[in-house]
């Protein structure tokens, strides 16, 4: 059940976002190939976004 559950997240939610980001930083490729892309690159791409922002976050709340 929960492998049901990492796959959708994974594969519906963060893959596009992660393509999303890796299409506004690189743009070499079309937004559609990157989303295509390996999903380790999209899902690495999504959570060292979040991980900036967290330590944006508390660098200016300090």
């Amino acid at each position: 059940m929960l492998d049901i559950i990492l796959t959708v997240l994974v594969e519906l939610i963060l893959q596009p976002i992660g393509g999303f980001i890796r299409w506004v930083v690189f743009r070499k490729k079309s937004l559609k190939e990157y989303v295509k892309d390996d999903w380790e690159g999209n899902l690495a791409a999504f959570l060292l976004t979040v991980a900036l922002v967290a330590v944006v976050v508390v660098l200016i709340t300090l």
